[in-house]
C-alpha cells in the first residue's frame, strides 16, 4: 500500500518509464512506408490510451521520448527530433483538449493533425513535397487508425484507468 505522497509519486515515475519502453516497443512494431521514409505503427494507439491515463507531463514525456526512441532504435534518426517535438505537442493539445471538451474522440482527432502536418512540414524541408505528399496520406491513415483503435481499447479499459488515475 502506498502510504505516502512520495510513494505515489515514485510509483507514476515508474510506470511512466515502464510506458515510454511500451512506447517504443509498439511503436518498433513497424512496417516501412513506400519509399523508405517513414514507417506505420500502432504507436500513437498506446499513445492515446496513455493521455487518457495520466492527463499530464507524464504522457508528454511518454509519448515523446517513447516515439523518439522508436525512431533511433529503428535508423530513422533524422526523425527524432521531430519525433519528439511533433508527439509532445500532439500529446499536449490532446490534453488540454480532454479538459476542455470532455469528449475523447474530437480531442483523438484534432490534436492528432499535428502528426501527419508536423511530419509534413519536416519531409518537405527534409527531402521534397512530393515526398512529404505521400507520407501525408501513410500519416494520416495511421493517425485515424491509432485513435479509432484507442477510443474502442479506453472505452473497454475506462474503470481500471480511473483506478489508477485515484478518482
Amino acid at each position: 500500500m502506498l502510504n505516502s505522497s512520495s510513494d505515489q509519486k515514485l510509483l507514476r515515475l515508474v510506470t511512466a518509464g515502464v510506458f515510454i519502453a511500451l512506447v517504443a516497443v509498439v511503436t518498433m512494431l513497424a512496417i516501412p512506408l513506400p519509399g523508405g521514409h517513414g514507417y506505420i505503427n500502432l504507436g500513437d494507439t498506446l499513445i492515446h490510451i496513455v493521455v487518457f491515463a495520466f492527463g499530464d507531463i507524464y504522457a508528454v514525456a511518454i509519448a515523446a521520448l517513447g516515439s523518439a526512441i522508436a525512431d533511433l532504435i529503428l535508423g530513422y534518426t533524422v526523425y527524432a527530433p521531430c519525433t519528439l517535438i511533433v508527439k509532445g505537442l500532439m500529446v499536449l493539445i490532446g490534453i488540454i483538449l480532454i479538459k476542455r471538451f470532455k469528449h475523447r474522440p474530437i480531442a483523438f482527432f484534432i490534436s492528432g493533425l499535428i502528426v501527419p502536418f508536423g511530419y509534413f512540414i519536416f519531409e518537405i524541408l527534409l527531402y521534397s513535397a512530393e515526398v512529404a505528399a505521400l507520407n501525408l496520406i501513410w500519416n494520416t491513415l495511421q493517425y485515424a487508425v491509432s485513435a479509432i483503435l484507442a477510443s474502442v481499447i479506453l472505452k473497454l479499459l475506462e474503470k481500471p484507468i480511473e483506478r489508477f488515475r485515484g478518482r
